[in-house]
């Protein structure tokens, strides 16, 4: 049954490596086969030591044939001891890059030299291990067989330390609730493979090398071999590993639900978005086109020079221009779905979301707060700026439509390796039916004779095309939106 299970873990981190191909996926792979090669290891040479009793072997193999057929597998001491070092050796090395990859406070162009530093140890200890190299310069001296010993346990156990150092800061520093919950469904997933390696760990290869030398039984620690111990203690350390087995492969299948889940849910948005491609440009022409319709016949109404009109038709001319140069830029993102992107600060892209938003809502309220100083992030102004004053409209709509009146409140911080905003109204809500379709083209919950269903279709694409995500959370109380932008980071002097 253990065996079985750490098969399809493995197999199961290849495949989403095989889907995503990305590093992290990379990393998590190789970490769960050092796992798997480690406990290979440890299973074959426990069915060659003679095992357990007969209710044991289920437990741990599945099966009769299999026991047997680790126990005469045609193996030498040196590859099965060297088996166990390639997992023993790799898996705190893999953990603790795994770990560094998954902290956001460690800047990413520093972290070639955290991996080329930390890869030394485990390069050292699997040269020394190698089994000929082994039996000259270690095994004929005691001495130097209790360092080796002694020191590769001592830097194992140094590295699930850094390592968990790091899991654990970056669980603390995420302030972000959803961010939080996946991030600690992933955590579940390292606690339980390193409780599966850090409870046979001390299994030194050379208790391999020495077979048939009980001198050094005590000294090395095998104390899953110990005939002291009792049947009942035997039973609850191997339910405690299959436990574990069962909590990692449950948390990978989890994290991987979610994730498939949000790339389904975004392939289908862009699937959409193309086979409404045609419709939205030819929609946002046409507007723009009427637009220009209503700027003649406000040069019209100027040109009869009548002193009452004269404020009244200069409001509405400055309104439409303002609405035409928003429209040609909606239909130029349309057509070519291209911006220009440079680093800034991103105060001034929220000042000028204010602007719009006020002069589509003068008497509008908006509450700007920045709670920590923000790095800087790569954006196109004018559209990032149209995409954060369309959820302002939207929340102070709903605001209104709640019989409220209270600002729309913005607030923006840095977590950790990103800008955050968060957009929050005072509204009903928004109900799941809608929720489920806020991004799609041409999709409204309002009046359709005055809304057209395009602004959060345009906010989300604008958002990806700045290497972001946005989210939101909605109650009866309001709706918060949640925006996160990469910061741009200076690439490191060589």
């Amino acid at each position: 049954m253990l065996l079985a299970l750490l098969a399809v873990i493995t197999l199961y981190t290849v495949s989403l490596y095989a889907c995503k191909r990305d590093s992290g996926e990379l990393l998590r792979m190789l970490f769960t086969l050092s796992l798997g090669i480690f406990w290979f290891g440890i299973l074959t040479y426990i069915a060659k030591k003679g095992g357990y009793g007969k209710e044991f072997i289920p437990i741990l193999y599945g099966g009769g044939a299999i026991y047997r057929k680790l126990q005469y597998l045609r193996l030498t001491l040196g590859q099965l001891g060297y088996t166990v070092a390639v997992g023993r050796y790799l898996f705190p090395f893999l953990f603790m890059l795994v770990a560094l990859h998954a902290s956001n406070f460690i800047p990413t162009e520093h972290l070639k030299w955290y991996y080329l530093a930390a890869s030394l140890l485990p390069i050292v200890s699997l040269v020394i291990y190698i089994p000929s190299v082994f039996e000259t310069l270690i095994e004929p001296y005691e001495v130097r067989l209790r360092l080796s010993v002694t020191l590769s346990y001592s830097w194992i156990i140094a590295y699930l330390l850094v390592g968990w150092a790091c899991l654990l800061k970056e669980t603390f520093s995420i302030t972000v609730r959803f961010f939080r919950s996946r991030f600690l469904q992933n955590l579940a997933f390292y606690a339980s493979t390193t409780l599966l390696y850090a409870m046979y760990c001390k299994q030194d290869p050379a208790q391999i090398y020495l077979f048939y030398r009980n001198d050094y039984m005590w000294m090395l620690g095998l104390w899953y071999l110990n005939k002291g111990f009792r049947p009942i203690l035997y039973s609850l350390v191997w339910m405690v590993t299959v436990l574990s087995c069962i909590i990692s492969l449950l948390s990978l299948v989890g994290t991987a639900h979610i994730t498939w889940n949000e790339q389904h849910e975004q392939a289908l948005l862009e699937r959409k978005g193309n086979e409404m491609q045609p419709g939205i440009n030819i929609f946002t022409h046409g507007l723009k086109n009427q637009l220009l319709a209503n700027q003649i016949v406000i040069e019209k109404i100027a040109g009869q020079n009548i002193p009452s009109q004269k404020s009244l038709v200069s409001s509405l001319k400055a309104n439409n221009q303002l609405m035409l140069q928003r429209i040609e830029k909606l239909y130029a993102f349309s057509r070519q779905g291209t911006i220009h992107l440079v680093p800034m600060s991103i105060e001034p892209v929220i000042g000028l979301a204010r602007e719009k938003f006020l002069t589509k809502y003068p008497q509008g309220l908006v509450d700007v707060r920045l709670t920590s100083r923000t790095g800087q992030i790569l954006a196109d102004k004018e559209y990032l700026s149209e995409a954060f004053a369309n959820i302002m409209e939207n929340g102070w709509e709903a605001t209104l439509q709640a019989g409220r009146a209270t600002p729309v409140a913005v607030k923006l911080f840095q977590e950790r390796l990103w800008v955050s905003v968060t957009i929050s109204d005072n509204g009903n809500g928004i109900p799941k039916k809608v929720g489920k379709h806020i991004y799609e083209p041409f999709y409204s919950s309002k009046n359709s004779a005055t809304n057209w269903g395009f602004g959060m279709y345009f906010t989300h694409q604008v958002i990806k095309n700045h290497l972001g995500s946005i989210r939101f959370d909605s109650s009866p109380k309001g709706t918060s939106f949640l925006i996160l932008l990469p910061i741009a980071r200076r690439k490191a002097r060589v």
